[in-house]
């Protein structure tokens, strides 16, 4: 009895294929960022972006008025950051205090525009008070922000410049949330919506009323929910502790009633003389791909490269006392991001 008891199970395992019996378990990589009290970071981003009218058409009672060719647009944004991060304290392994210095934000905005044989151009550089300067960000225990300008030998900046400066520039959202397996697809962050509310909530309204604040916070909210994101990562390979991640993302906005959206959140009384009759929406797509590279042994993204295209179109149609009109409006453009981080 104890020679068939013994044979039973053994005969079982012979009956599993070697290759299944003895396959190991998928290894997991953790791609959450780590830190150090102590830590120096250094980050530098670059991102250019160009758009051009494509297609423009005008229609009254049936008749052209305008078409592409009467109207021609065309704009592009070149920019480079970079900035030095020194942690301070931390909290439970996530970052509680950081000293973020801008060293360099170079932005320029160009363009060309025409219309009915009339053109001007544009050609600017963003400033800010930023550049030189030392903030300190706070995250209390209940995720509060706060921030101080710490730079030695000068005064203190305004309060609105200091509030789209982030802690979080290790790109976060291209990393997922829990440990994945090389060669499985993981999605990218899922609660996407709440970060960008929360950018929102940090850009300047100093010089808005309260009416306009609360109407270009109601028109953000509303493009927001109206978007759709897919965007999904997949580590390719590790070599000497470094995954290579390749990105797919995708996004589609579309508002099939924009001037109802607009009359909803205008302030009171400012959008009531509009007439009845009117219809229009607005439609809007982005691709991208590329890759980055997550040091495992750091624990850390230390390159990212992601480019794509987008594009925006608009229509709209009116009648009112007899007279019909329409009008229909495409643009695309492209887009690349590229950034880097390097710690001491």
């Amino acid at each position: 009895m104890k020679v068939t008891r013994l044979l039973l199970p053994l005969s079982l395992l012979a009956a599993v294929p070697v290759g299944v019996a003895f396959s190991p378990a998928p290894e997991t990589l953790d791609l959450t960022p780590r830190f150090e009290e102590g830590q120096t970071f250094t980050i530098s981003q670059t991102f250019k972006a160009d758009g051009a009218l494509d297609e423009l058409s005008v229609l009254v009672n049936g008749a052209p008025v305008m078409d592409g060719g009467a109207v021609t647009a065309d704009m592009a944004v070149d920019g480079t950051i970079e900035m030095t991060e020194s942690i301070i304290a931390l909290r439970e392994g996530e970052i509680a205090k950081v000293h973020v210095t801008m060293d360099t934000m170079d932005v320029a905005v160009t363009g060309e525009f025409e219309a009915m044989g009339d053109g001007d151009s544009i050609d600017e550089s963003m400033e800010t008070e930023l550049v030189g300067r030392t903030i300190a960000i706070t995250v209390d225990e209940d995720g509060e922000i706060t921030r101080e300008d710490v730079t030695e030998g000068e005064d203190s900046i305004d309060e609105a410049e200091m509030a789209g400066l982030t802690y979080q520039n290790h790109f976060e959202m291209l990393l997922p949330k829990e440990p994945v397996e090389e060669g499985v697809a993981f999605e990218l962050a899922p609660d996407w919506k709440d970060l960008v509310t929360d950018a929102m909530s940090g850009m300047d309204s100093s010089d808005m009323g309260e009416d306009e604040r609360r109407a270009a916070e109601g028109m953000m909210t509303a493009f927001v929910d109206a978007t759709t994101l897919e965007a999904v990562g997949k580590v390719t390979g590790v070599e000497d502790g470094v995954a290579t991640i390749e990105y797919e993302l995708s996004a589609a906005m579309s508002i099939d009633d924009l001037v109802s959206l607009i009359q909803s959140i205008a302030p009171p009384g400012e959008m009531d003389d509009i007439p009845p009759g009117i219809e229009s929406m607005i439609e809007a797509t982005a691709e991208f791909s590329g890759t980055g590279t997550f040091d495992m042994k750091i624990g850390q993204m230390t390159s990212v490269d992601l480019a794509g295209d987008f594009e925006l179109s608009a229509s709209g149609e009116a009648d009112m006392e007899g007279t019909s009109a329409s009008g229909s409006i495409l643009m695309s453009g492209s887009m690349e991001i590229a950034a880097k981080l390097s710690v001491e």
